[in-house]
């Protein structure tokens, strides 16, 4: 199997080799359809930071910018590149590049109390659990809300 640090980390930039990688992705997770991610990264504040080797795109962050902070929607790295660390370098590339805008002070996220692992994750990113959402999720579940700083001050 493929090392899966000999590629390079990218913000989606729309042009037709990207749009191509993203179609493929869309096929690999049960997320949002590809017509309707490719729309919404063309017409509202999404952006998308991903990773990609020799086999193509392996993991995808997905966020929303607001004024002053950023709301990552999703995570997803391939299964056959889970548990080697790549999740925790896509959250590092992204904090890397949303610290270089200036009016950015955090970055969010919901994640259901019953995902240990995406916790375990967040909490070596940095992140901070900062509240909860009861019954969030459509099944009921409750999400907890992540928070990490970005410019020397916390949200709370």
């Amino acid at each position: 199997m493929n090392n899966p640090f000999r590629g390079r980390f990218h913000r989606y930039r729309a042009d037709a080799s990207e749009k191509a990688g993203l179609r493929q992705l869309c096929l690999a997770w049960d997320f949002w359809p590809y017509e309707e991610l490719s729309l919404a990264l063309e017409e509202h504040p999404y952006n998308l930071f991903y990773y990609e080797d020799e086999s193509g795109w392996t993991g995808v962050v997905l966020l929303h910018l607001g004024p002053f902070s950023a709301d990552i929607i999703y995570i997803y790295v391939l299964p056959s590149y889970r548990r080697k660390g790549l999740a925790l370098k896509l959250m590092a590339f992204l904090k890397q590049g949303l610290q270089r805008q200036s009016e950015l002070e955090n970055i969010f996220l919901e994640v259901r109390t019953s995902n240990k692992a995406a916790q375990k994750l967040y909490g070596k990113a940095g992140m901070h659990q900062i509240g909860n959402r009861k019954k969030y999720y459509a099944d009921g579940e409750d999400a907890l809300v992540y928070s990490l700083e970005l410019k020397g001050r916390e949200y709370l």
